[in-house]
């Protein structure tokens, strides 16, 4: 066999090769990412704790909040804020409640254009990627070392009054653990979430104090 030739063998090989381990990353990658999507969106409910941090340029130091935050797939998005004055907010397809007690409760009316940006968040929570593409660019991060991944959302146009340059989530697993909204500069939400908690469905008596 003469020298060209063998090149041009062991040149083919090479090529066939890495074009084979590209596809079984590509596939890999692929599988990893449905997987995370069924199991997030095979969650009926979850039960977590949350550290709510809101930075702001006028303000010296940001704030914080802490809570509790229950999302079923039927029933929304509530946030229990803990503290002295502790407030639940909740979020569905109706709306926002914000509600302060059992007797003392506020219904505030969908604005239209926050309608985008709360059913975002929700869309997110569920990891619907359909929903989410129709109204954010949408890339995918993945961990080498596990389980751990990122999600990053950047408005296709703006979702609202005030500015969102981006959403962050991120996660392990069917776990999302952070949330960030990105409104500008020096400007942003941050939701860390621990202690979850997967279940079927509240009990009863939950979702009655904690959903609409």
């Amino acid at each position: 066999m003469n020298f060209r030739r063998s090149s041009t063998i062991w040149a083919t090989l090479l090529f066939l090769c890495t074009g084979m381990a590209t596809a079984l990353l590509a596939s890999d990658e692929d599988a990893f990412w449905e997987q995370i999507e069924t199991e997030i969106q095979n969650t009926q409910a979850v039960r977590c704790s949350f550290t709510e941090t809101r930075a702001h340029p006028l303000r010296k130091r940001p704030g914080y909040h802490t809570g509790t935050l229950r999302y079923d797939s039927d029933l929304g998005l509530s946030l229990d804020y803990s503290g002295l004055f502790s407030t639940v907010q909740i979020i569905d397809d109706q709306g926002l409640i914000r509600r302060t007690s059992e007797d003392s409760q506020r219904t505030i009316p969908m604005r239209e254009e926050m309608l985008p940006f709360q059913q975002a968040l929700v869309a997110a929570l569920s990891f619907d990627t359909e929903a989410l593409e129709e109204q954010f660019e949408v890339s995918r991060i993945r961990n080498d070392d596990g389980e751990d991944w990122r999600l990053n959302l950047i408005p296709r146009e703006d979702l609202s009054d005030e500015r969102l340059d981006r959403i962050t989530l991120d996660g392990t697993g069917k776990k999302i653990t952070k949330i960030v909204f990105d409104l500008g500069p020096q400007r942003e939400v941050t939701f860390e979430l621990s202690n979850h908690q997967f279940l079927e469905e509240f009990p009863p008596d939950e979702k009655k104090a904690y959903f609409r």
